[in-house]
């Protein structure tokens, strides 16, 4: 069920101007197509009731981010030369209370991704390590004549397992430099790949 003030802070915290870097995974072309098509046709069904995010990706280091800009001190430091390929599949789609329409995906090791203290040190910034992750796809528009049905009506298929079954191999990571948690705008800081 809905919790009407949870997406009303949603859409605002979706707007302000928040910053940092985070290690994301941005789906491959295959699985983004799969997403992609998915979306397409829940577009079709519920007639525009959501409004899909710009920029799927999988954070698996996130950044707690901050309200001010900050230059980045050095990314030598940012190193995950000891992180292996791993694969992932998705594993259930909700819609939160939140309105947010999210994949999860099975657990995630990432043995070695800790290497990345040194530079959040060095930056001053916090982050924490997402072993269980998921993709944020959209957030339903609460002022759509029907938005309260098609949560109903989109949860019940959701909950029956009718969404898009994919694998992905994370097999790099991608440092942002952000200014918002969306990703509308944001900056490749440093490719990573890994082993």
């Amino acid at each position: 069920m809905l919790d009407i003030e949870k997406v009303k802070a949603r859409i605002l915290k979706n707007d302000e101007e928040r910053y940092g870097v985070s290690l994301v995974y941005f789906p491959d072309a295959i699985s983004l197509a799969v997403i992609r098509a998915w979306l397409d046709k829940l577009d079709i069904l519920y007639d525009g009731t959501f409004t899909w995010y710009p920029a799927p990706h999988l954070s698996l280091v996130r950044c707690r981010s901050i309200m001010t800009p900050f230059m980045i001190k050095d990314t030598a430091n940012l190193c995950c030369d000891s992180v292996k390929q791993e694969k992932t599949h998705s594993i259930k789609a909700n819609i939160g209370n939140d309105g947010i329409l999210r994949i999860s995906f099975a657990s995630i090791t990432l043995e070695g991704i800790s290497d990345v203290d040194p530079f959040y040190i060095s930056n001053e910034l916090q982050y924490d390590l997402i072993k269980n992750p998921s993709m944020s796809l959209g957030l339903i528009n609460i002022e759509h004549e029907n938005a309260a049905e098609t949560v109903t009506a989109l949860g019940a298929i959701l909950n029956n397992g009718q969404f898009p079954r994919f694998e992905m191999t994370i097999d790099e990571l991608s440092a942002v430099s952000y200014s918002d948690i969306l990703l509308k705008n944001h900056t490749l800081v440093k490719r990573i790949n890994l082993i």
